[in-house]
This record gives C-alpha cells, sequence and structure tokens, in this order.
C-alpha cells in the first residue's frame, strides 16, 4: 500500500501498474488509488493499468483498452475503448468485440456482480 502511494505521488510520465488492487481493500482503492490514477490522467500523464478490478478499469475511464484472448489457434489482441464500445483485433479490423460484454466478463465478480450492486444500490 506504501509503495503503490509512493510510486502514484511521485512525479512521472509515465506510470506502469500491473494489478494495484492486490490485497487492498475496496475503500482504500476507492478513496486512494482511483483519485490518484485519475489526477494523473488529467495532468497528462500516460497510464498502463493491468487489472481486474470493476473500480480500476472502468471509473478511470480508460481511453483505450487492450484485451488479450487466448483462442485454440492461439492469441488474438483486441484494442478499444468504453466510447466506441468496440474491441478491434489488431490482425482483422473485421474481428470486432462488444467492450462492455467482454469488460463485464473479465472483471471481478462478472455480469452477475453488476448487476446485483444495480439492484442493491441503485442504478444512478
Amino acid at each position: 500500500m506504501v509503495m503503490l502511494h509512493k510510486e502514484l505521488t511521485a512525479e512521472k510520465d509515465v506510470y506502469i501498474l500491473d494489478e494495484p488492487e492486490r490485497s487492498l481493500g475496496n475503500e482504500y482503492i476507492n478513496n486512494v488509488i482511483v483519485p490518484l490514477i485519475k489526477q494523473r490522467a488529467r495532468a497528462g500523464k500516460k497510464l498502463f493499468i493491468s487489472t481486474h478490478d470493476a473500480n480500476i478499469a472502468v471509473r478511470t475511464l480508460p481511453y483505450s483498452s487492450v484485451y488479450r484472448w487466448h483462442r485454440q489457434d492461439g492469441y488474438r489482441t483486441y484494442v478499444g475503448n468504453p466510447f466506441t464500445n468496440n474491441l478491434v483485433s489488431l490482425d482483422d479490423v473485421d474481428d470486432q468485440l462488444d467492450w462492455k460484454s467482454v469488460s463485464m466478463r473479465i472483471l471481478e465478480g462478472g455480469k452477475e456482480a453488476f448487476g446485483e450492486r444495480g439492484t442493491l444500490y441503485g442504478n444512478d
């Protein structure tokens, strides 16, 4: 927790975070990590984040998402964003996935967790 906070408060042009949520509580992620990531992004810094945490993956509004899918014929890499709701294969522009569907499937808790949150806490 201390090292992650130190890393995000250091003045850099590029930040690389690999699952920054590991072993951290939701409150700390929500109240400290997400605001620091947003602050760095607003300052024009580049952030590369690998995560399965919905608070980080969705609430920081990624300009570009990279999704790596292992299929029978090997790996496929897709790039897209929530604004277009598309993930486009780097190998074939006609091979596209729905950003929202993929995100709901791979983020922590999956589609069911998102639905339960909406039911429990409302949709606003």
